[in-house]
């Protein structure tokens, strides 16, 4: 059957369009391979070449690796409208003997952009991910795979998380199994290579209290027999409730010889409100050796610091007089005015002539608390010529502070030890006394009541005498 021009013109479009169907079929399918975590929103832009990328996606694209760092391009297009249009692409790598990735974490936010592409120079909207790694030195052949993981969020408050898997192709490295005396090789390198270590360290003060400033001297030295190290940055980076008082968190060490050690400072302070506790100080050292090969080593200074104890003692209560014999019942009263927790709080007295009957523990006090004991003592006589007389004795407080050190509070007081037959006696000669004065009050009355009434008879008299006088 013959097929006019027409005919045919039509027959070439209808297949025209077909295989284009076919070919952003296979596109799509293409796309969802690298996608993961069955998200949706986001996805590849496979038809478009940007800036980095040899190819699209569509035609197989592969990463480039020039100068040492391979160059990751990831176009990504969002269904839907993302908050701020913005998202977070963040890549992570694991170390392992074999991966050609110097290891870091490697996270950016990447926003809504229009970038050239390779179609006449036309301008389009995506979100360009783009990393660029760099290459271990001595790296394999071989394709890695890399996985790129997206996280955002649309206007909608909706979090958007999505994966995409790529592979790098390394042919500049050398290739595998091949030649054993490389690991080898790279074993001894290992052992051959300076290290500089935290020899000691000291600190300003024996006690290291929180909130006060104090100064840590490192002594650094390089342990190599062969090789100086140059160029070398230590920096220190303070645990949580450690703080760096120094105006730097770094140091520079220009060149450390053989066996060399030197000595470098700084100034910290344990948060005032901090627990007695443990705390480590991470110092981290970069330097290069003769060759220019780079080196990181990273160790710890450990701080113990303690909560300052201050505990206030009230005023004992003990009577100013005791009869022998007698007991008498002390109440010792603390408070904790630090902010660390006391333990162990105790109180015991000493006095002559007094026997305790043992310590008045008070317990555990939690900062800002007062606690009272209580405790029995025994009035046993002095020693020497008399059981009596006065005596002056002591309470000393025992307590622990959060590391265990125990620590000391005294406080003194006086008192008499008297017989109980003098305090009979004193009760009765003070009744007696008190009777010898009613008697005299009693006395005194009636001899003032006496004059009154010879006063007024005798002024009786007189104005009598006075009358008769007139009549005569």
């Amino acid at each position: 059957m013959k097929i006019d021009g027409k005919w045919k013109k039509i027959v070439v479009i209808a297949c025209f369009v077909c295989c284009m169907f076919l070919r952003e079929l296979s596109f799509g399918t293409y796309a969802c391979a690298l996608e993961s975590g069955g998200g949706t929103a986001l996805a590849i832009d496979s038809r478009n070449v940007y800036e980095g990328m040899a190819t699209s996606y569509a035609k197989g694209y592969v990463p480039q690796i020039s100068g040492g760092k391979a160059i990751v391009v990831l176009p990504l297009l969002s269904k839907k409208e993302l908050k701020n249009k913005q998202m977070t692409a963040s890549l992570q790598l694991t170390e392992s003997q074999t991966q050609p990735f110097v290891c870091k974490n490697y996270e950016k936010s990447v926003s809504l952009g229009y970038y050239k592409t390779a179609k006449k120079g036309k301008k389009t909207a995506c979100y360009l991910v783009a990393f660029r790694l760099p290459l271990k030195e001595r790296r394999y052949n071989g394709s890695y795979p890399l996985t790129i993981s997206v996280s955002a969020e649309d206007v909608a408050g909706n979090e958007i998380n999505q994966s995409f898997t790529l592979y790098v192709t390394i042919t500049d490295g050398k290739k595998t199994g091949t030649d054993e005396n490389d690991s080898k090789g790279e074993e001894t390198e290992s052992l051959l290579a300076p290290k500089v270590m935290i020899a000691s360290y000291r600190f300003s003060k024996k006690k290291i209290i929180c909130g006060r400033r104090f100064r840590a001297k490192l002594i650094l030295c390089n342990t190599s027999k062969k090789e100086r190290v140059k160029n070398m940055l230590v920096s220190v980076a303070p645990a949580e409730n450690v703080e760096l008082m120094s105006k730097t968190n770094s140091a520079f060490v220009e060149s450390l010889g053989c066996g060399e050690t030197c000595e470098i400072s700084f100034d910290f302070r344990i948060h005032s409100t901090a627990p007695s506790a443990q705390y480590n100080i991470d110092v981290t050292m970069d330097y290069f050796d003769s060759k220019g090969k780079t080196y990181t080593l990273q160790s710890a200074v450990k701080v113990s610091a303690l909560q300052k104890a201050q505990i206030e003692i009230a005023p004992l209560c003990v009577p100013k007089q005791i009869l022998l014999g007698e007991t008498v019942e002390l109440q010792p009263q603390a408070m904790n005015l630090g902010k660390g927790k006391l333990y162990n709080v105790r109180a015991a007295v000493e006095a002559e002539g007094l026997s305790a009957s043992g310590y008045a523990f008070i317990g555990d006090m939690e900062p800002g608390t007062s606690m009272t004991g209580s405790m029995e003592i025994v009035a046993e006589g002095l020693t020497g010529n008399s059981l009596y007389g006065k005596t002056q004795g002591k309470v000393t407080f025992y307590y622990e502070d959060d590391m265990g050190n125990e620590m000391t509070q005294e406080q003194t007081f006086d008192t008499s030890l008297l017989s109980p037959v003098s305090r009979e006696d004193s009760d009765k000669l003070e009744d007696d006394t008190r009777q010898w004065w009613i008697i005299m009050g009693i006395i005194a009355a009636f001899f003032i009541q006496a004059l009154l009434i010879f006063f007024m008879k005798r002024s009786k008299k007189e104005n009598m005498g006075e009358e008769v006088g007139n009549e005569t």
